[in-house]
């Protein structure tokens, strides 16, 4: 590399020559419009560990000063470490550096080298450098600074633009930078499902009359989404919220669940085995989901005599005079006959309630020694539990709301840890005294057993 200061119309600029080493399958490219520019775009491939020294060269790119540590950048290192599940693929996957030269040429007597040449102004912003992938220079390089092991076959692509008249510069550079890097980025969840990540779900939703309802990707046809899905399992999920703090300070609740489906998908991510362990009751959880909602109102009612629809808690839809749709909302997912799913209704508990509840409801799951889980008792004790526990659950949703600001209601009530940790202490305790009794059953039928042998009278 070599540096040269100059003087050029009064403009005081650095020509800096950069040796890139490596490249492979190059291609000069120039159409019609190039030529008229004068314009040529140069295109080949780099193996990572080639790389060194240009992360220095971004003065032409809109995002100085790359975040090694952010979201993009650690999805970066993860593919470029092979951890994304496709090997050696990171240019593939990757639109690669962008690079704005005075010129690009071979060095003579070699087949993989070629110099890169910028005249960089001494600006704060310089118009020539790297104009797009910035971010992927600069985990690269930190990489290659921790002396880090990278595969000898993952590659970076490059383009480089040379050519681009003086006159048109100004206009040109950062017409190329912003096209580059604004580019709408796909969500994570369809990346996830084009991955296969959500096969082990989708097959436990296959056999169920409802499995058109859930869109598994970004703008899928669907009143529900994937998202809606994770965060229904993680409220439910014992394994990453034990329903036990083993004496290590207050229980962690799923807060997620009702605050942030996103932060859901991300748990989903990082620990997708606990949620294909759950996947067998996932129909299940979907109908118990249904069944707190669509039925809260109701059991308000049966237990106080009260309007339940009356509750800050309670939704329905409305006319524009402000009367209520009857039988205007739809519970898909709810078990109505052996065979049938889905009713209407008009009222429903709102979201923050719904999964405060539903997630005390993680208590009957139980996760055995061979890693497989389920409900204690079966579904038809869950459903029991709700039915005898449903009106006190909703009052103590009720009573906090009361006490939180209407137009920020229905936000805090589900960020509100004292509310969720008192409706799982009541489930708990349910399914405490059940057990309870149970045994007691169970050692009275045993004493009987034992009477009826020793010939005793059986009271």
């Amino acid at each position: 590399m070599a540096a040269v200061t100059e003087e050029s119309a009064g403009q005081e600029f650095r020509e800096v020559e950069h040796l890139l080493e490596g490249v492979e399958t190059p291609r000069r490219m120039q159409n019609e419009s190039d030529k008229k520019l004068g314009i040529v775009r140069h295109q080949f491939d780099v193996p990572v560990k080639s790389l060194r020294g240009l992360e220095v060269y971004g003065g032409a790119n809109p995002r100085k000063n790359p975040k090694i540590n952010s979201r993009v950048a650690k999805q970066i290192r993860e593919s470029l470490l092979n951890r994304d599940g496709v090997q050696d693929a990171f240019h593939l996957a990757h639109l690669g550096i962008t690079i704005v030269a005075t010129d690009f040429e071979k060095v003579d007597g070699r087949e993989d080298a070629y110099r890169l040449k910028f005249k960089l102004d001494l600006s704060d912003e310089p118009d020539e450098g790297i104009v797009n992938g910035l971010h992927t220079m600069a985990v690269i390089e930190d990489l290659l600074r921790e002396e880090v092991e990278l595969s000898p076959n993952q590659y970076v692509s490059f383009t480089i633009i040379t050519g681009i008249p003086e006159d048109d510069r100004t206009t040109i550079i950062p017409f190329i930078a912003k096209g580059r890097n604004t580019v709408l980025q796909v969500k994570e969840e369809s990346i996830d499902n084009l991955m296969g990540w959500f096969n082990t779900l989708k097959a436990a939703i296959e056999p169920m009359p409802y499995r058109e309802r859930i869109g598994w990707e970004e703008s899928a046809k669907g009143d529900y989404h994937v998202l809606d899905v994770l965060a229904i399992m993680t409220a439910l999920n014992p394994i990453l919220y034990p329903n036990e703090n083993g004496g290590k300070g207050e229980l962690t609740h799923p807060i997620d669940a009702a605050d942030h489906k996103r932060g859901c998908l991300k748990k989903f991510e990082t620990h997708p085995d606990t949620y294909n362990r759950l996947a067998p009751l996932l129909p299940d959880m979907l109908h118990l989901y249904d069944l707190i909602r669509s039925e809260a109102k109701d059991v308000y009612n049966e237990a106080t005599g009260g309007k339940g629809g009356k509750l800050r808690i309670m939704n329905s839809n409305k006319r524009r005079d402000g009367s209520t749709k009857e039988d205007d909302l739809y519970f898909p997912f709810i078990r109505t006959g052996k065979d049938s799913y889905g009713k209407t209704g008009t009222y429903e508990l709102n979201y923050s309630g719904t999964f405060a509840i539903l997630a005390a409801f993680r208590n009957f799951i139980v996760v055995n020694e061979d890693g497989s889980v389920e409900w204690k008792g079966g579904i038809e004790a869950v459903e029991r539990a709700w039915r005898a526990l449903g009106a006190e659950l909703v009052i103590a949703c009720q009573e906090t709301a009361k006490t939180l600001p209407e137009h920020k209601m229905a936000v805090l009530l589900g960020r509100n840890r004292p509310l969720w940790t008192v409706l799982h202490k009541t489930v708990k305790e349910y399914l405490t005294r059940q057990e309870a009794e149970q045994r007691v059953d169970e050692l009275q039928a045993e004493i009987k057993r034992l009477r009826k042998m020793a010939g005793d009278p059986v009271v």
